[in-house]
């Protein structure tokens, strides 16, 4: 419905968001990943390049924002199990989440 064809996930990876910008119905999309890793205002800027003008972006705050205990799972290496110092910075929020959103 979205692409043209059947495409490797390699293929949406690389091209894939241009391609969904372009469908009428689609003016917004999701960015699931910032939950996990925030990313720099390159990353956006990147994704910014590949759409238009008044397509927009939703992204998830980085999980070190939103949770206030590390659950005891491998991805948290050292930290599992631990409070979260950066629940809530606000510091942390805007430097590492907010202006590289912006700026992208």
């Amino acid at each position: 419905m979205v692409y043209d064809g059947d495409y490797t996930k390699r293929a949406l990876v690389s091209g894939g968001l241009g391609a969904y910008a372009q469908h009428p119905l689609f003016d917004l999309i999701g960015l699931d990943r910032t939950y996990y890793r925030p990313l720099d205002t390159r990353a956006f800027q990147d994704m910014a390049g590949e759409t238009p003008s008044t397509f927009r972006f939703l992204a998830k705050a980085h999980q070190f924002v939103t949770i206030p205990r590390f659950g005891d799972h491998p991805r948290y290496g050292g930290r599992a199990g631990k409070d979260n110092d950066l629940f809530l910075h606000p510091a942390f929020a805007l430097q590492e989440v907010v202006e590289p959103f912006l700026h992208g």
